[in-house]
């Protein structure tokens, strides 16, 4: 991306809010080496190049920059990433716009950037029980953390970071902070700024919360 762009690559990560029966992603190639990916790009034999998983909610994919990967039909994902405007697209199923334009391709600098060896999971996530709730970290790199956090009752949270970023992923409850209460449902996105202190969620719901 740097030699291609001036920019850098883009790491990311998906959260699998909901799934329908037999969904599945393409996360990474079955290509073994950079001669076979060629080849299989050149002559457009992209079922046979692309690795395919089947996802279930509450499912958690790393996607580190250089991963080939998309989203299948009847998939709903909470996505986090690198602050980034890289992508590049090897395959677009043929897809037109209302002119008839197929979008862009990318095709030799996929082949320059593309990780062979990115497989799933490639992540070991780490849960423990805070204060009664059940909190988990999938993964934490040098362009974000992602967590869970499984509320039943009360959790008085001291933020990691300066800013947090918090996603209501399932039930109901309310966030208290610098004596304000705020209800929360499934749905429910914010910012616990710089601001913010003395926070405390309470209710039954499961939350993802990111952070630098």
């Amino acid at each position: 991306a740097q030699k291609y762009e001036g920019e850098y690559g883009k790491t990311e990560c998906w959260y699998i809010l909901d799934a329908q029966e037999d969904a599945e992603i393409i996360y990474g190639v079955n290509a073994k080496n950079q001669t076979e990916l060629n080849d299989m790009i050149d002559q457009q034999q992209f079922d046979e190049l692309f690795h395919k998983v089947k996802v279930k909610a509450g499912d958690f994919f790393y996607v580190p920059a250089g991963t080939v990967h998309a989203i299948g039909e009847g998939i709903l994902i909470l996505e986090t990433q690198q602050s980034s405007d890289t992508t590049y697209r090897i395959y677009d199923y043929e897809r037109t716009d209302t002119n008839g334009n197929q979008r862009e391709l990318h095709l030799e600098q996929s082949k320059a950037v593309i990780n062979l060896a990115a497989t799933s999971p490639n992540t070991t996530p780490k849960q423990e029980v805070v204060q009664g709730q059940t909190y988990t970290q999938f993964v934490s790199n040098d362009f974000f953390t992602v967590e869970r956090w499984m509320i039943d009752g009360m959790l008085n949270y001291e933020k990691p970071s300066a800013y947090c970023l918090i996603s209501i992923v399932e039930g109901t409850g309310n966030v208290e902070t610098n004596d304000e209460v705020y209800k929360l449902e499934k749905g429910t996105h914010f910012i616990l700024t710089t601001e913010d202190h003395d926070i405390a969620f309470n209710g039954d719901m499961t939350m993802i919360i990111s952070y630098v």
